[in-house]
Parts: structure tokens; C-alpha cells; sequence
């Protein structure tokens, strides 16, 4: 199996806009908890990536709900096939089964009426911890069974990205601070009597006491071996969030303006200098470093106190390395943390 985990950095402690979700089994994992219920809505565009990013999906159209059933392999018809599962979890008459501990969530394939899927290299759907910023990427195989008699082999790539946080604001004009957003996006082949590809990308919020995502975007493209294209695109979203009245919309985006916060850094990469700006709404002690990969101070470039107003430094470094550093901006007790990449 080839796995990339291509930005986990887990030694740095890095402060956003608001406290920073991560994806933890403990927090996120599935779990046998019974039954777990959506709102299929009208599909909407799933808006940007980046950090500090409000979504606004308060005029969601609802359509019809979903329901799904959380539990033990042994509690469904073909769970004895999946020897490593030890959650399933079903739907419309379709079943999946899952291998998942503190460690990753794989997916080991389903079942429907008329098909058994089982993969032999599983896809591993997310590794604990997640956080904004970690990418993994994972080739996987299988096979399918249809009708009990047609095979076909199945080769895929799966990639998983936490692209981006924010506020999502929801129906009833309910908003949601600190989500992350994952994204993923499966490649995958069907070789059988006519070969068939799949793209199918998901997008999916995460709010820090909701185990379960608040908000899904799917879309699914079907491409046959005569070259149409079929797409089904749809939205989903947790009902159970609109009851909590988490805060007021207003008083969020109002939070969100009034915040200190790192604006921007370009070029990225660099060759000779970047630009570092930086937001101050009120007068604020401030250190503004560059730091290696290990954790060491190469840069201090701002350490004292600054009055309130937009910041821009230019750093020109005399004697810096090829290679991957962070920009640190520490405003009073928040910390900011940007990686940056030394070109040649």
C-alpha cells in the first residue's frame, strides 16, 4: 500500500481565528451509537477552501430526510464476509463495513441487494489526528460480485484533505463556528465485460461537539467506456446542530471582523523575500519570528509593541537554505503559524 502523509506537523501549536477543530477518533470516530439521521437538501456549490472562511448555506432548500443505522458486523446479513470489520453502518438497503480504531478509519467495502464489494487493500478513509492543512492520499483494490456470478476488479486512488476552516451558516439562521472542512476525492476503475470510471468528491463539515459531519456536498461523475459522462450532485445536513442555537449569526460575523489575525504571506514559495501582513484591530504586544522545521528561531523580526492597524513587513533573508520554515506571529497570547517554502 502506498501512503503519502504529505503535511503532518505535529510538534507546533498553531492558533487561528478561533480554537482550530481536529478529527480525532475520540471526537469524530465512528462508534456504534445507534441511528444517525440527515436532511437531503438541493445541491449547492461548496464555496471556498483557505482559512477563516464563512460559508453561508442558510437558504438550503430541504428535500427529504436519510437515515442511517450504526452497528456490529454481526448484526448484518453478509458481516461474517468482512473478517476485520467492526462497524457498519446502513442505509437504503445498502450496508458498509468499516475496520476502525484510535488510529485511522479503513473501509473495507459493502454490500447491496444484488452485489458484495470487498476490498483487499482497503481505503483508508482518515488518520487520527486531522487537522487544517494534512493531506494523505492512498491507492487501494478490490473485488466486486454482482447478481452472485459477474466479477470485476476495482483499483482506485482515494485522497483525503482538511482544506479548510470557518463558520458555517446553516437554515433557521443558525451559525456554526470552528468546522473544518475535509475534502476527498475518490479515482476509481471497474474492470469488467465494459470498463467504468468513477470521480467522486465529498466535501464534509465538522463542527468540534458534533461527532457526525454538519454538512455534506457530494458529487459523483460516472464515466462510461464510451466516454459520457453521468453526474449526481447532492447536499446533506445534520438537523440535529439547528436545535442547538449555537450563536447568533451576527454576533459571530461580528467576532469574526473584530478579530486579531495573520492577513497574508506572498510569494509562497520565495526566492529572495516575502511580504508579512498582519491585522491588528487594538495595540497588542507582538513578536513576529521565522522558525525551522525543528522548532528553532533562525528570525526575529518583530518583538515589541505595535499599535493597532494593518502590518507589513518585508522580510529579505541574507543567508537562508533551501527548504520548508514557518513564519510565527504571536499577538499577546495567540499564536499564528504559516509554513513557507526557500525556492533556489
Amino acid at each position: 500500500m502506498k501512503l503519502k502523509l504529505l503535511t503532518a506537523i505535529s510538534f507546533l501549536c498553531v492558533g487561528t481565528l478561533f480554537s482550530q477543530t481536529k478529527i480525532t477518533y475520540e471526537t469524530h470516530g465512528l462508534k456504534n451509537i445507534g441511528n444517525y439521521t440527515i436532511q437531503e437538501a438541493v445541491y449547492v456549490s461548496p464555496g471556498n477552501s483557505g482559512e477563516n472562511v464563512v460559508w453561508d448555506f442558510s437558504k438550503l432548500k430541504c428535500k427529504k430526510a436519510k437515515h442511517y443505522v450504526i452497528t456490529e458486523p454481526e448484526n448484518t446479513e453478509k458481516g461474517f464476509e468482512y473478517e476485520n470489520a467492526n462497524v457498519t453502518v446502513c442505509t437504503d438497503n445498502n450496508t458498509f463495513y468499516f475496520e476502525t480504531d484510535i488510529i485511522s478509519n479503513k473501509f473495507l467495502g459493502l454490500s447491496t441487494e444484488t452485489a458484495v464489494i470487498k476490498y483487499d487493500i482497503p481505503i483508508e478513509k482518515i488518520y487520527y489526528s486531522f487537522e487544517y492543512g494534512n493531506r494523505s492520499e492512498t491507492d487501494y483494490k478490490g473485488q466486486g460480485l454482482y447478481y452472485g456470478s459477474v466479477h470485476t476488479e476495482i483499483y482506485g486512488k482515494y485522497t483525503v484533505e482538511a482544506d479548510a476552516t470557518g463558520i458555517l451558516i446553516m437554515p433557521d439562521n443558525v451559525s456554526v463556528p470552528n468546522v473544518i472542512r475535509i475534502k476527498t476525492t475518490d479515482r476509481l476503475t471497474e474492470f469488467a465485460c465494459k470498463n467504468t470510471s468513477f470521480i467522486n468528491t465529498k466535501y464534509l463539515w465538522y463542527a468540534p461537539d458534533t461527532r457526525y459531519p454538519v454538512f455534506v456536498i457530494k458529487e459523483n461523475i460516472r464515466i462510461t467506456a464510451e466516454g459520457d459522462s453521468i453526474i449526481n450532485r447532492s447536499s446533506f445536513y445534520n438537523e440535529s446542530v439547528l436545535s442547538q442555537k449555537i450563536e447568533k449569526t451576527a454576533d459571530v460575523i461580528a467576532r469574526f471582523s473584530n478579530e486579531n489575525k495573520l492577513h497574508s504571506i506572498y510569494p509562497n514559495p520565495f526566492t529572495d523575500y516575502i511580504n508579512i501582513k498582519y491585522d491588528l484591530k487594538k495595540s497588542a504586544k507582538v513578536s513576529l519570528e521565522i522558525i525551522s522545521i525543528s522548532g528553532a528561531t533562525i528570525s526575529t523580526i518583530v518583538n515589541n509593541g505595535k499599535q493597532k492597524g494593518l502590518q507589513n513587513y518585508k522580510y529579505k533573508p541574507e543567508r537562508l537554505a533551501q527548504g520548508t520554515f514557518f513564519v510565527k506571529l504571536t499577538i499577546d497570547d495567540k499564536i499564528f503559524m504559516e509554513k513557507v517554502v526557500k525556492a533556489n
